[in-house]
């Protein structure tokens, strides 16, 4: 029961980190066209690969684990 609970939180996390990086470090690049402002978008690009990354991780460990179906909603762009 644990493992449900932590791993949700991982994958909030992610959401977040992803929501962040996409509607605020890349718009701040975007508005701010300074020389500094080139590390925002390294901050918003690596942001969005981490939490990708995080959840394709707990994707993939889901499928491996255990075959059960129960939490398959799946978010599409």
């Amino acid at each position: 029961m644990k493992t449900k609970i932590i791993k949700w939180m991982i994958g909030t996390f992610a959401s977040i980190l992803i929501i962040l990086g996409g509607l605020f470090f890349i718009p701040m690049y975007l508005f701010l066209q300074f020389d500094k402002t080139k590390f925002f978008l390294l901050i918003g690009i690596s942001m969005i690969i981490l939490g990708g990354v995080i959840i394709i991780a707990i994707k993939f460990y889901n499928m491996t684990k255990h075959t059960e179906t129960k939490h398959h909603h799946r978010r599409r762009k």
